[in-house]
């Protein structure tokens, strides 16, 4: 669970009449620990599980499992349905009803992994069914009763869809005196490419002028030439006090992070997203819905700083 999916259950949550248990999987940090204790605040009971790197660890982590819970659920809420992790959660209580939320871009993009059908062999089929993964992505999604999402009016990985709004509707008054900073919104973008590293991304910074650096939390080994913003909070959550806490004027730029649609709204905040030719090419559908959708500006650096069309 990331902490922006921590947000969005948290707002299930809190809407519902429902009593909740948590198991919250994720990496250790200060983040995910800060999210995991605001879940459990509002939960019955909850666990806080390391995400498994490899096949050991998995293996530990259904023994932990097994132990400490008895999975008689009447109802199952689950993110990262294309994770052999969550289709095992949900294999030991299939009885339950299944309710779906937002993972992120992945959503919305039509050919993301999330809506083509996984294609794997009848060998590794076999082996994760002996660990005892029952389901894959595709059999989640065919019984989601309802598919939370902050993506309003956009076509979703589930058609039946009900509306989560994170970011509160904020209004800050114009003031022409305001100051105004640019923050860029970082990504773990080695993860795509090699080329997207810490010189790659000074030299971006120092071409736009940003001043503020606000990481991603799978972010590793960030050396920049400017501040580093450190918040044990989301992205959408700092802004919004920064906001009301400064009244200042912000722009914020992005390659692909979708906390930029979650503010795009916020009189006062000028969101952008910076691509170049590799990722134009390779995100090109998740860039047309954050202009035709959202009205996001997208700028091509490579293309002497025009906005793509």
């Amino acid at each position: 669970m990331t902490p922006l999916q921590a947000m969005i259950a948290e707002k299930i949550i809190s809407n519902s009449k429902e009593k909740f248990d948590i198991i919250y999987i994720a990496d250790l940090t200060d983040k995910n620990k800060n999210y995991f204790l605001r879940l459990l605040n509002i939960c019955n009971e909850g666990i806080f599980i390391e995400h498994p790197k490899n096949l050991i660890e998995f293996l530990k982590f259904k023994v932990k499992i097994i132990k400490i819970r008895n999975f008689k659920y009447k109802s199952v809420y689950a993110a990262n349905i294309d994770r052999k992790i969550i289709q095992y959660l949900y294999s030991l209580n299939l009885k339950a009803n299944i309710y779906t939320f937002d993972d992120g871009v992945g959503n919305i993009i039509p050919k993301s992994s999330f809506n083509i059908e996984e294609d794997i062999s009848i060998g590794k089929k076999i082996f994760w069914r002996l660990l005892g993964v029952k389901v894959n992505s595709y059999f989640i999604k065919e019984h989601s009763k309802t598919h939370y999402t902050i993506f309003n009016n956009i076509k979703n990985i589930i058609d039946k869809v009900e509306y989560v709004q994170l970011v509160p509707n904020l209004y800050i008054k114009d003031n022409e005196e305001k100051d105004s900073i640019k923050i860029f919104l970082g990504q773990p973008m080695t993860e795509i490419n090699d080329k997207y590293n810490n010189i790659f991304i000074s030299n971006l910074l120092e071409k736009f002028q940003i001043n503020l650096y606000f990481p991603h939390p799978r972010e590793k080994d960030v050396k920049l030439n400017i501040d580093i913003i450190e918040s044990p909070k989301v992205f959408e959550e700092y802004v919004i006090d920064l906001m009301r806490d400064s009244q200042c004027k912000v722009e914020i730029y992005s390659f692909l992070s979708t906390a930029i649609i979650n503010i795009s709204q916020i009189n006062n905040i000028e969101v952008k997203y910076i691509c170049d030719y590799y990722l134009m090419e390779k995100y090109k559908e998740f860039y047309k819905i954050a202009q035709d959708y959202f009205n996001i500006k997208v700028i091509n650096f490579e293309n002497e700083l025009n906005e793509v069309g």
